[in-house]
């Protein structure tokens, strides 16, 4: 399982993003991690969180399957 963010989620929204799926429902969902939430910065970096709740929770409601070795 990949234990990285390569694009941090937005740090604002006091600390939670809701997620539009294209069957037309929502859901929220609030960060646990606190490398999930770094502040705003304007270069991209690759943030390493083994074992991240927020990783998981992504991983686990995205419909785009891993690659093996992911």
């Amino acid at each position: 399982m990949k234990h990285q963010w390569d694009d941090l989620p937005g740090s604002f929204h006091h600390r939670a993003n809701v997620f539009n799926f294209a069957d037309g429902h929502a859901a929220p969902h609030p960060w646990r991690s606190p490398k999930t939430c770094a502040p705003v910065m304007y270069t991209r970096t690759t943030i390493t969180d083994p074992g991240s709740p927020d990783i998981a929770w992504m991983l686990t409601h995205t419909t785009v399957p891993l690659s093996p070795g992911n």
